[in-house]
């Protein structure tokens, strides 16, 4: 019985520890031209509130502080209090993702679009529950391809990153893919009846209020 206490105990002091090596920040990625939309995506409205304040808050909600916003440029819409990261590449979700990673302090960031809203806290969360040190989480789905812009990456990620902006190689995918290769992310399946989660608003047309 003692024998079996004392492994409980070490079995215990090994998860806390896991677990405290382990914080995310969210990165909400609001710096796109909107430009088939006529209008900014992140100001549209979405369940009574502006769009990036609904996938802000359900950054935070996942368990991610602090939560940046990624932009071109400055704007005046961004609330004073929350810090902007600006992508000084120009490079796309790249850059973003870039930037992101030599500002946050955590272990992991973790990436949601401004124009996903129909991703669900569930599904954050399942991927933060997929995490480990060095080693973050991504969606894919039936077809093999990626679901970037709803994914956590560690922050050792940066290096891939780097290299796919030297080499001026800014999809996301070939990043995501070498990810896995080197066993830095982790794909988790999304089922096919799921896809609408990862559907975006691109046009009017897509808008759903």
């Amino acid at each position: 019985m003692a024998v079996s206490r004392l492994m409980a105990v070490c079995l215990s002091v090994v998860a806390a520890s896991f677990n405290s090596a382990i914080s995310f920040s969210g990165i909400l990625l609001a710096g796109g031209k909107s430009a088939r939309m006529g209008t900014n995506k992140a100001l549209l409205s979405h369940n009574g509130k502006p769009l990036w304040q609904h996938q802000f808050d359900l950054l935070s909600a996942a368990g991610c502080s602090p939560v940046f916003i990624s932009l071109r440029q400055k704007e005046d819409w961004v609330p004073a209090g929350v810090t902007a990261v600006l992508d000084l590449d120009d490079a796309g979700p790249l850059g973003a993702l870039r930037a992101a990673c030599l500002t946050a302090t955590s272990s992991h960031i973790v990436v949601l679009a401004v124009d996903l809203p129909a991703v669900p806290l569930t599904w954050l969360e399942k991927l933060c529950a997929r995490c480990r040190p060095g080693v973050g989480a991504v969606g894919q789905h039936p077809d093999a391809n990626f679901e970037p812009l709803a994914a956590a990456y560690p922050i050792e990620l940066r290096h891939t990153i780097e290299d796919g902006l030297r080499r001026g190689q800014f999809a996301l995918q070939n990043m995501v893919r070498r990810g896995v290769e080197v066993g830095q992310l982790e794909p988790v399946r999304i089922q096919a009846y799921r896809a609408d989660w990862f559907k975006n608003w691109n046009t009017p047309e897509d808008v759903v209020r």
